[in-house]
């Protein structure tokens, strides 16, 4: 489990230890950056020696990035461990140990004009300074303090804006990540649609369709029984049923009324029309959008559908909770488990919820209990 980032004011209290253990850390390095430099100089002319040189260098580099994201990452920095080529490290070795070195500098003169100060104290508590040259050592002094500070916070900055662009993404692999995620999501997006057009058309086939012609067969039967009024009162009966499939079908496509008496009342509706018994708590302080009303609709009805169908389950648990910077979705079964998160349902449930900017997770082991959860930001 990764370890907590502290917050803002953490990370404020954390700046100085940070910033003289980096520093710290690059003054040790920067003997063996500089070392590669005059060793890659002095072996130019030998390409074997350069080669094992080179590879040396690169070596060092990978250490020395790699030991320089841990440092940064106890300090709650979170930097990624994003490959980069051994030149690349290399460039970043001897730029941060540069870098140090100049840090490093300033300092030392400042805490070394802190004692200076100190001494100009003790003389003037002594009598030993005039009023004048108190005067200019006092502007003089405070000039290169604020100097020395904008100084120290400029390089702070430099060099945590260089370690986060070497360990993170460059703009080019951000962007063509962007890329590869609006292509999954739309591949996702057309498969949860197809995936639908399926199940749609499964349930017109298995169940209207042969209520249908049903019905037709014994109407023609009671055009030439002897009982008519029996085969149509049958008949009567499975236009009834057809009705309700219909009405089912009608619902799963999108549920009738919504966004009207919301979604609380929507999903008390469906808990109604469950064979197993459900209870919804419903607890959303922000409104949410009719998208997302509805992919926590269509998700829910799913995931109870398979509850009742393969889980065996006894008893069903939704509960929705939002507080304006998320809604979150929990359904929960006491069937069986082992629910295979890469079954056709549950993958038309998790392209949903993706296509939709939302997260979803399942935990289901074998014996259950089953807890699927869906996230959705807010704004």
């Amino acid at each position: 489990m990764a370890a907590a980032r502290p917050g803002r004011s953490g990370r404020r209290l954390l700046i100085v230890p940070r910033v003289l253990l980096i520093t710290l850390f690059g003054l040790v390095t920067a003997p063996f950056a500089v070392g590669s430099l005059v060793l890659s100089a002095a072996v130019r002319p030998f390409p074997s020696a350069r080669d094992v040189v080179g590879r040396w260098t690169c070596a060092v580099a990978a250490g020395f990035a790699k030991r320089d994201r841990s440092i940064r990452n106890v300090f709650g920095e979170g930097l990624p461990d994003h490959p980069r080529s051994g030149d690349e490290q290399v460039r970043y070795m001897y730029l941060q140990s540069g870098h140090s070195v100049v840090l490093a500098a300033v300092l030392y003169l400042t805490a070394y004009g802190l004692i200076l100060a100190g001494v100009l104290a003790g003389g003037v508590a002594r009598g030993r300074v005039d009023g004048w040259e108190l005067v200019t050592n006092t502007v003089l002094g405070l000039l290169l303090l604020f100097l020395a500070v904008q100084g120290i916070q400029m390089l702070v900055r430099v060099e945590s804006v260089r370690a986060r662009d070497h360990f993170g993404l460059s703009e080019r692999e951000r962007m063509l990540q962007q890329i590869r995620d609006l292509n999954e999501g739309r591949a996702a997006v057309l498969e949860a649609v197809d995936t639908e057009r399926r199940r749609i058309e499964r349930d017109l086939h298995d169940g209207l369709q042969q209520r249908l012609v049903a019905t037709g067969l014994l109407i023609a039967q009671a055009s030439r029984g002897a009982d008519p009024r029996a085969l149509l009162r049958e008949a009567a009966a499975e236009i009834d049923t057809a009705r309700q499939e219909l009405r089912e079908v009608s619902w799963s496509i999108y549920p009738a009324g919504l966004h009207q008496i919301g979604l609380e009342e929507t999903l008390l509706g469906l808990s109604q029309r469950s064979p197993v018994p459900v209870t919804v708590r419903h607890q959303v302080t922000s409104p949410m959008g009719r998208a997302q009303e509805a992919a926590l609709y269509f998700v829910t009805a799913e995931l109870v559908t398979n509850a009742n169908k393969h889980a065996g389950a006894d008893e069903i648990a939704i509960e929705v909770f939002g507080d304006g910077n998320r809604i979150e979705l929990t359904v929960t079964d006491d069937g069986s488990g082992g629910a295979d998160p890469r079954g056709t349902g549950l993958m038309g449930i998790r392209s949903r919820v993706e296509a939709g900017g939302g997260t979803f997770s399942m935990d289901s082991p074998q014996g259950g209990p089953t807890t699927a959860r869906v996230v959705f930001p807010c704004g």
